[in-house]
């Protein structure tokens, strides 16, 4: 059956929405505009939905950065997924909580007032400012005033956090980056937070977890069944992917934040990096994206050099190895793989990555290049010249410069994979940075809770490839629960750690 998509219908139903909400609604962390925005609120009897959904058609109505439900339905209204995907898009994300009682709430509110926000965030003022301004000129937070949060019903605070990752520009090169973070784990009198009253039975499984294994398995099934043939690695990134995503209107309410330097609260109107349920509620969407890029990677209908997305034009050519480089042999498996010679998409949260094999006359590594990127564009709702507010492509352009180019080697998920000899290893920055703090701590002979925390994340990374290095994560958990119990900033690292660690370094 030949894909068929007609590009005049594009979903551009938002853009009819009248300046008037740029009065109504300010999206300024300034008093004014907080201000501004209450009074709208009053309007409406403090009601957020209703004030939000009362012009229409616009960017602040649930599912407004995909496409219609009714268009959309045409091309997913089969999969398992789709009466979630549907009910996300019509409600936003509203996972099931358990109660809280008027006074425990009232409590738990007074707390995070005073409490304010964590130290990383609170002792960079400037740039807390400057991160939360981003969020809101995007609409992904509404400014009120903060003495008004009492006012509204149900409401609950998290603190903010800001931690700094590594992430790349559009030239490939590592450059660090600071996230804005929202406690949402962080409990307050009652000893509940919003993460812990979460029903997690009600969410969809994650089937994202073990990505790394199945590009595993099928670059080596691909080896044995070609031996001699490239494998051709893309890696395209949604943007901001969590943001993509509204939270339903009463789940915004518990999951607000401020800036008390500015008296200013915020209402988060989209997903949040740090909410229990956003990994599975995004998940229903990048991994029905994600079967729509497997089902164009096979599908014999699909001309991929004549229907692909708009920006196929930013990813960078195709560019192989050395012919000199040997194609190392793939060893038999113990299972047998689902081998599709055209290749395969797979997905973690925000990060889609496709693997096919360079078949002579045949069209496969075309077919790599477009189909995940086609299969993104099919589900967002086109940008109009005229957005009324701020926004951006849900395909990363930045990375997609950087890293969509099909090659023979890509870092996936903090790992460096060379598919022509079959190997993974760690990028050479973190390799000698994580080397570098086992020895410290060894030498020193004592650590911190936090830098425990990091050494064990670290090692849970390295589990994900090499499963034996668990072993020397136990003895660490347990010093690491010792040194959050303890007064002290350090605690002496025991003798059979530093053994383990010096065991571990040989890994």
């Amino acid at each position: 059956m030949a894909l068929k998509f007609d590009g005049s219908n594009q979903s551009n139903r938002i853009v009819r929405m009248s300046l008037s909400i740029r009065v109504k609604i300010l999206f300024r962390t300034i008093k004014k505009a907080a201000l501004i925005n209450w009074i709208n609120l009053l309007r409406h009897g403090c009601k957020l939905e209703d004030a939000l959904i009362n012009d229409g058609d616009s960017p602040l109505r649930y599912g407004s950065e995909f496409r219609g439900v009714p268009e959309l339905e045409t091309i997913f209204g089969h999969h398992p997924n789709w009466e979630r995907m549907k009910r996300l898009l019509l409600q936003g994300s509203n996972p099931i909580l358990g109660g809280l009682d008027f006074d425990s709430r009232a409590n738990d509110l007074n707390e995070a007032l005073e409490y304010g926000n964590h130290k990383s965030a609170s002792e960079k003022v400037d740039l807390l400012r400057e991160l939360v301004e981003d969020d809101v000129i995007h609409a992904y937070a509404l400014p009120i005033p903060r003495d008004k949060l009492k006012m509204m019903k149900g409401a609950l605070v998290a603190p903010m956090g800001i931690q700094r990752q590594n992430t790349i520009d559009e030239h490939g090169k590592i450059i660090q980056k600071d996230r804005l973070t929202h406690d949402q784990s962080f409990k307050f009198g009652s000893g509940t937070s919003f993460n812990s009253r979460v029903d997690k039975d009600e969410l969809l499984p994650c089937m994202f977890g073990k990505k790394l294994q199945r590009l595993m398995n099928w670059a080596v099934a691909a080896r044995r069944m070609y031996p001699r043939s490239k494998i051709f690695c893309q890696k395209i990134d949604f943007k901001s992917a969590f943001r993509r995503l509204h939270l339903n209107a009463e789940v915004a309410i518990q999951s607000c934040t401020q800036l008390p330097e500015k008296e200013i609260a915020l209402i988060p109107l989209r997903m949040t990096f740090g909410g229990a349920p956003n990994p599975s509620e995004w998940g229903v969407i990048s991994e029905t994206s994600c079967d729509l890029a497997n089902e164009l990677l096979s599908n014999d209908g699909w001309n991929p050099l004549q229907l692909h997305s708009p920006n196929q034009h930013l990813v960078p050519p195709r560019q192989a190895l050395s012919d000199d480089i040997p194609f190392a042999e793939g060893r038999e498996l113990i299972v047998d793989v689902p081998m599709d010679p055209r290749g395969t998409a797979d997905v973690y949260i925000d990060d889609k990555t496709s693997l096919s094999i360079d078949v002579q006359e045949y069209d496969n590594i075309d077919r790599l290049e477009r189909a995940s990127l086609l299969a993104i564009h099919m589900l967002a709702r086109p940008k109009h010249m005229n957005e009324p507010i701020l926004r951006e492509d849900m395909e990363a352009l930045k990375k997609l410069l950087a890293e969509a180019g099909a090659e023979e080697t890509k870092i996936i998920l903090g790992w460096f994979f060379d598919f022509r000899r079959l190997l993974i290893s760690l990028p050479e920055n973190k390799f000698v940075s994580w080397s570098e703090s086992i020895i410290s701590i060894i030498n020193d002979g004592k650590s911190t809770a936090e830098d425990l925390d990091t050494l064990i994340g670290r090692i849970v990374h390295l589990g994900q490839v090499l499963p034996q290095v668990h072993h020397f994560v136990s003895r660490l958990r347990e010093l690491k629960e010792k040194a959050e119990k303890s007064k002290r900033r350090h605690i002496k690292i025991t003798g059979t750690c530093i053994k383990d660690l010096e065991l571990m370094q040989l890994f």
